[in-house]
């Protein structure tokens, strides 16, 4: 078993913002594989969805918590369902990787994300896996906002792209494992400050 929740904030007004990247690619990732979205339900902190893939069951979760107490969310799914945290996989914005790049990592530092400080806390580790999703741009400065604002007109354009990608990724960890996928997805450098 495996649980699988995208990070971002509930309300309708954040939803195409960036930090709600992880929403996004939990959605492609149901839409890809014909899951009905319309059988997520609200229950533990959430909108969970129980499907089965590669023979085995899923739980896909979108947190009601807010992005700063995602873990309380998590930690409910897991203790439920008796999954371990090492089959938790978090899909996350990350404003140190360029907009359209991907890292795969079975553990790591929250990197001054709030949503993985949240989950880090509840969980008692780190040692979660979770799929970064690039969202920097040049030029903007001020953390908090650039992550609460929009994807511009040219990012849009390319966000599909992204999202598909995402899910195949998402798809390679639960097929072949995280080495597997790491090696395929994650570009180049792995530094924490990959702007480009």
């Amino acid at each position: 078993m495996y649980l699988i929740t995208g990070l971002g904030n509930p309300e309708k007004k954040y939803y195409n913002t960036r930090h709600n990247i992880g929403f996004m690619a939990l959605d492609k990732f149901a839409a890809v594989n014909n899951f009905d979205q319309a059988a997520f339900k609200k229950k533990h902190n959430g909108l969970l969805l129980t499907e089965k893939f590669n023979k085995q069951k899923i739980f896909l979760l979108k947190p009601l918590t807010y992005m700063n107490n995602s873990g309380q969310a998590v930690r409910t799914v897991l203790n439920y369902y008796n999954i371990p945290p090492a089959n938790t996989i978090v899909l996350v914005d990350d404003y140190a990787l360029g907009f359209g790049r991907l890292r795969v990592r079975a553990k790591g530092s929250d990197g001054g994300h709030n949503g993985l400080k949240s989950i880090a806390s509840h969980l008692g580790s780190a040692a979660y896996i979770r799929l970064r999703l690039g969202i920097y741009a040049p030029g903007r400065q001020n953390r908090r906002d650039f992550v609460l604002s929009s994807f511009t007109r040219e990012e849009r354009k390319k966000l599909d792209e992204f999202l598909h990608t995402a899910a195949a990724a998402l798809t390679c960890i639960l097929t072949n494992g995280v080495t597997s996928t790491m090696n395929r997805y994650n570009t180049k450098k792995s530094g924490s400050n990959e702007h480009a």
